[in-house]
């Protein structure tokens, strides 16, 4: 009785060309991955900075506005006032400060300089007042 049963087969060895592809496949993909996500982590540390920047422009200039309204109330209450407000800390511990200047200008009015800083951003409003004798 004859069977016909095959016998295994060894497998062949790769060619020579065909060796070390998945590692070579493998170390590009890992490259790109990595390229991308640096790409990502850079674009996000920009996008923070510019927030930060601008949120110190604002507050700046909110603080300059606060000493223009302290100078403008302390002039409401005497016209004659032109001592100016002296650099405060406000709110107490942030880190921003705001100033004003006081100046008599022509035909009865007053010219306030006030500065705000906040995160080494300073920003200056200047407000013409006139005032009625």
């Amino acid at each position: 009785m004859r069977t016909n049963q095959l016998a295994p087969r060894r497998p062949r060895p790769p060619p020579a060309a065909r060796r070390g592809t998945a590692l070579v496949v493998c170390i590009f993909v890992v490259s790109m991955t990595s390229v991308i996500l640096v790409s990502m982590l850079e674009a996000e540390t920009l996008r923070l900075t510019a927030l930060r920047n601008a949120s110190d422009y604002d507050r700046a200039l909110y603080l300059a506005g606060a000493a223009a309204h302290e100078a403008l109330a302390e002039l409401e209450t005497d016209p004659s006032w032109r001592t100016g407000v002296s650099a405060s800390d406000f709110p107490s511990g942030s880190g921003g400060a705001y100033t004003a200047s006081l100046a008599d200008s022509a035909a009865n009015t007053v010219v306030i300089s006030a500065d705000g800083s906040f995160g080494g951003v300073t920003r200056r409003l200047t407000v013409t007042v006139y005032l009625a004798r």
